[in-house]
């Protein structure tokens, strides 16, 4: 598969210089065409991320609105120097994101986007079309374009990351191209029409796009803080349980990675994992912290806090895929768990991944009601629990990861 994604790079890059020699020469002055690399390869770099996914990530930036300005006002070849040398040296600054083969790879499929972009427009003009029809249609070819070509690598890469992108194109087309081809159609309205006088009004509206977003984020990660605080605070009433939920939180990242689960919904169980507890924030320190047996008032008391919780996460609407990995995380294979019997793969993925993780944590620690059982003694006893309690499965993979030791080595690093 690697071969094949590298060929696909390779085939485009080639592909790009291809059209740039055939819809040469450049009909833009040298200092026009340098602005707009300049200007270009500046709003590329100070892009918003919008969601990060380990080595991935959705990033608005405003590079594409003056490459298909460039394709419009100068035509393809214009918009392949722009775009490329834009688009390249702005990603290859963001290493961690974009090493030199993705890097390539999007400054290929940019410059073929926006070097096809003006063709349509010059072709349509040159046919009688109204000018603001043939850049809208430039528009949709620019979009359509853009979006093929990355599902096509992402399709080389694997079928999760490809079923993950496919997840992921309506916030991608809603968040990022959508808005910036909208601006970039009204953009080259406005320079056809006022030339560079116009270039001041185009940034702005850019960086006013951006700021918006980054303020999204910001607020989205505001409230992920603010859960975050409400465990700790929950935590900090028991002091058996302290880091629990982090622990928690890093065994199931650690598992879902041995499943090769897409860095999205790695990044979701991770959160779960830090909130699945967050319910019990309205339980009485006496029953939390009881020493002896629970009543049985106590025990449905404690048997609620995942639909508690899953009440409190309900409330931010952008943690809503979390939902059901948090109210179902006590659910058990053979159906006799809480709070719904859910049984076997009625129960979700990721709640099963947490159930073996939470209970892992439970035994390893000390409680109110007695001290920790040994790492062994611990997988023992979850091994009797296989097909009752866990998924057979999952266990026995979580049993592969603990024979490694790599469950040490993640918690330190």
């Amino acid at each position: 598969m690697e071969y094949r994604r590298t060929l696909y790079i390779a085939l485009l890059f080639f592909l790009s210089i291809l059209l740039f020699l055939l819809f040469g020469p450049l009909e833009v002055p040298f200092f026009i065409l340098l602005t707009f690399t300049m200007i270009g390869w500046g709003l590329e770099s100070f892009g918003v991320f919008w969601e990060e996914h380990g080595e991935n990530a959705l990033i608005l930036s405003g590079g594409m609105v003056i490459n298909f300005i460039t394709a419009i006002a100068y035509g393809p070849a214009a918009a392949f120097i722009v775009a490329f040398l834009s688009d390249f040296f702005a990603l290859r600054g963001l290493k961690k994101f974009y090493p030199l083969p993705k890097a390539l790879f999007n400054a290929s499929q940019i410059s073929i986007c926006s070097m096809l972009a003006g063709y349509v427009h010059r072709t349509l003009v040159n046919a009688g079309s109204y000018p603001i029809l043939s850049i809208s249609l430039s528009a949709v070819v620019y979009t359509g374009l853009n979006v093929t070509l990355m599902g096509l690598l992402v399709y080389l890469i694997g079928k999760e990351e490809y079923e993950e992108f496919i997840r992921m194109l309506p916030t991608m087309l809603l968040a990022a191209l959508i808005p910036m081809v909208f601006m970039g159609v009204i953009g080259a309205v406005l320079y056809l029409q006022f030339g560079m006088l116009a270039v001041g009004g185009i940034i702005a509206g850019i960086i006013f796009i951006n700021f918006t977003s980054l303020l999204l984020v910001k607020y989205k990660k505001a409230q992920i803080e603010m859960l975050l605080a409400m465990v700790k605070a929950l935590e900090e009433r028991d002091p058996y349980t302290k880091g629990h939920s982090e622990r928690v939180a890093n065994y199931a990242k650690l598992l879902a990675r041995k499943l090769n689960m897409s860095h999205k919904k790695e990044n979701l169980l991770y959160i779960a994992g830090l909130l699945h507890d967050i319910g019990k924030i309205g339980i009485p320190d006496e029953v939390l912290n009881k020493p002896g047996n629970l009543t049985n008032e106590e025990f449905k008391m404690i048997m609620e806090h995942p639909i508690k919780g899953e009440e409190i996460i309900s409330q931010f609407t952008h943690l809503g895929p979390i939902l059901p990995y948090v109210r179902h995380h006590h659910e058990s294979w053979d159906g006799s768990g809480y709070p719904d019997g859910l049984k076997g793969e009625e129960i979700p993925l990721e709640a099963r991944i947490l159930a073996i993780v939470d209970v892992y944590d439970a035994l390893t620690t000390n409680r109110a009601y007695r001290k920790a059982y040994s790492r062994e003694e611990a997988l023992e006893m979850m091994k009797r629990m296989k097909g009752k309690k866990f998924d057979p499965r999952l266990l026995e993979i979580f049993f592969e990861l603990m024979e490694t030791g790599d469950e040490f080595k993640f918690m330190a690093g």
